[in-house]
């Protein structure tokens, strides 16, 4: 197997989609409150451990199965007091982490490989709390080991400094990506991100890192829901997007059926680390056709919120829902009518997309370029620009696979840049690796330097 990836996410891993999720407590299974989510509502006993009689030898155990369909948890006892060594914290997350390793599953989500996700062990209530920074380069050093040897880690960080003291590990480093045209745009995007010339424009291959399902997926569960036998959506399914939507909703009984019956197929799921991952740029505008609320919640996890327009008061930090919010089940954009009402009457949603366009480099991801309203907004903004005597591209498009056809439709416009992978899953995860590095290098908080539990940073 390929070396694996370390990941550096600003998140609640409670709320982050993985495969395999460490849970810190200490020898007696306590827990706080916060890890209760992704223990079934209630505190572990030795009863709910897999092999319970040998928890206290080996200082970390398994899970029982929980009754979801979330990652596996593994409970660490890192659980110490002042003074212990921070070797301590680290031989036991080492122990856990090769046992993880050897319990290989089918990933979650498509993912190419698992995923498992921790925290920064011992700094809560384990003792290390004033050797943060002794706690951060020791732990990413083990992560680094168990990388090589093919895990795929995201090292989940709960504060902002904790998160900066990280990335400044990392960038010292200075792990470039492999490829040097992927590595020149992740430097290109992260430089507009700190200037905050940077924006975003979300399409559902975000949401896919979640677990959630792409148009085609989505519509034949829409069927699938409606009861229309397997023949006949087959043969829906062979008609133009909007129009097989259209005859979905038909048979769901109408558009009043459409919110409820798309809660039930996108439930509020973990999200994904595309999300996570994203949310941490410093981006203060950003457009989604997505239903879903993934995104708006990891920003909250992280601190800053966004305004989720048109259906809450703006602010100067937004997230503009073009498709309509799965949420308060408004807007929603899906059959061939909701699109010609969208051009009749969202002149003042287009608006906010053709300005974004006209200011902003906006980094698209996960977006199929097949929306046509999108092709009126980009059509508009276009000829503005000439108009104006100024024209110039629109952003960066963000590709699984390389497409010399859609490429050609937009040159000029837009800077296209290919994961190339052997197949969807690689090039989804080598996407990952390419946020990840986006975010390594736009995050440029040093404030954290002036504590001193980091200054063995320095």
């Amino acid at each position: 197997m390929s070396a694996g990836h370390v990941f550096a996410v600003r998140a609640d891993l409670t709320h982050l989609a993985c495969d395999d999720i460490v849970v810190p407590t200490d020898r007696g299974l306590n827990v706080t409150d916060h890890w209760l989510e992704v223990l079934g509502g209630r505190r572990p006993r030795l009863s709910d451990l897999q092999d319970a009689e040998a928890w206290e030898k080996r200082r970390f155990a398994r899970a029982k199965s929980l009754p979801d369909d979330g990652p596996r948890v593994w409970l660490v006892d890192t659980g110490g007091t002042t003074g212990r060594p921070v070797e301590w914290y680290v031989h036991a997350v080492r122990n856990v982490l090769e046992a993880i390793a050897a319990c290989d599953e089918t990933p979650l989500h498509r993912r190419e490989r698992r995923l498992t996700a921790l925290p920064l062990v011992g700094v809560g209530e384990g003792g290390a709390s004033a050797k943060r920074g002794d706690v951060i380069a020791a732990i990413l050093e083990l992560l680094d080991e168990r990388a090589a040897d093919g895990q795929d880690l995201a090292l989940v960080l709960w504060t902002d400094r904790d998160h900066a003291a990280v990335q400044h590990v990392r960038r010292l480093r200075d792990e470039k990506l492999p490829d040097e045209s992927q590595e020149a745009t992740a430097t290109a995007l992260a430089d507009r991100a700190r200037r905050r010339e940077l924006a975003l424009f979300l399409g559902a291959g975000v949401s896919a890192s979640a677990g959630l399902p792409l148009w085609d997926a989505l519509l034949g569960l829409l069927l699938e829901r409606a009861g229309v036998a397997v023949d006949e959506a087959k043969k829906i399914g062979k008609l133009d997007a909007r129009d097989a939507a259209t005859l979905a909703v038909r048979k769901l009984g109408g558009t009043s059926a459409l919110p409820e019956a798309l809660r039930a197929i996108l439930p509020q799921r973990r999200y994904g680390l595309a999300h996570a991952l994203l949310a941490a740029l410093p981006v203060a505008q950003t457009v989604t056709t997505n239903y879903d609320e993934l995104f708006e919640t990891a920003r909250r996890d992280q601190g800053r919120p966004v305004a989720v327009l048109p259906f809450e008061e703006p602010a100067e930090e937004w997230l503009l829902k073009v498709h309509g919010d799965l949420g308060t089940g408004k807007g929603i954009v899906l059959t061939r009518d909701d699109y010609l009402r969208f051009g009749e009457r969202s002149g003042a949603l287009s608006g906010v997309v053709q300005g974004m366009l006209m200011t902003k480099h906006v980094l698209f991801a996960g977006f199929s370029f097949t929306d046509e309203n999108f092709f009126r907004m980009a059509h508009a903004t276009r000829q503005a620009l000439v108009e104006a005597g100024k024209p110039r591209g629109m952003g960066t498009a963000l590709e699984l696979r390389g497409d010399l056809v859609k490429r050609s439709l937009w040159a000029g416009e837009l800077e296209y840049l290919s994961m190339d992978g052997a197949d969807d899953a690689s090039a989804a995860r080598k996407l990952e690796i390419f946020f990840d590095r986006v975010v390594q290098l736009a995050t440029d908080d040093v404030s954290f330097l002036l504590d001193p539990v980091y200054d063995s940073l320095k």
